[in-house]
């Protein structure tokens, strides 16, 4: 019966920490080097039939390998197009630090810069329709 606990608290520890944040996100903001205090996501299901999938604006990926995405989409092709690239890693349940390798601009403007720069540890806070980044406060 001992085994059996401590088989059962290992599977929902596990169970809990997978919830990540892993997924395509709508957010209000790029990941970019200008390093922001909050990001605010939604999270786009692209699963659900019932649900119509956003196809403009600006999305971020975090991808199951610990890497993310983010880019801006726009109805048209005449605009500023912004994406960027870099790494996520969990700092215990509720922590992630986000570390930036690239971003670049295409369409109406042009611009390129490589660069690995930690952005930071943001907290998660997990609201009912969406997700919170928030840089964390030593």
């Amino acid at each position: 019966m001992k085994n059996f606990s401590l088989l059962f608290l290992l599977l929902i520890g596990g169970a809990v920490y997978a919830q990540g944040i892993e997924g395509i996100w709508r957010t209000d903001e790029l990941l970019t080097y200008r390093v922001k205090e909050q990001y605010v996501m939604t999270f786009v299901n692209r699963n659900d039939e019932t649900v119509e999938v956003p196809l403009y604006g600006n999305f971020i990926v975090f991808k199951d390998d610990g890497t993310f995405t983010s880019n801006y989409a726009a109805p048209c092709g005449n605009d500023c197009f912004t994406s960027s690239e870099g790494v996520f890693t969990y700092k215990g349940q509720d922590q992630v630090v986000l570390t930036l390798h690239q971003v670049e601009q295409s369409g109406t403007c042009f611009s390129s810069r490589v660069e690995t720069v930690e952005l930071g540890v943001y907290d998660i806070q997990r609201e009912k329709d969406y997700l919170l980044l928030s840089k964390h406060k030593k």
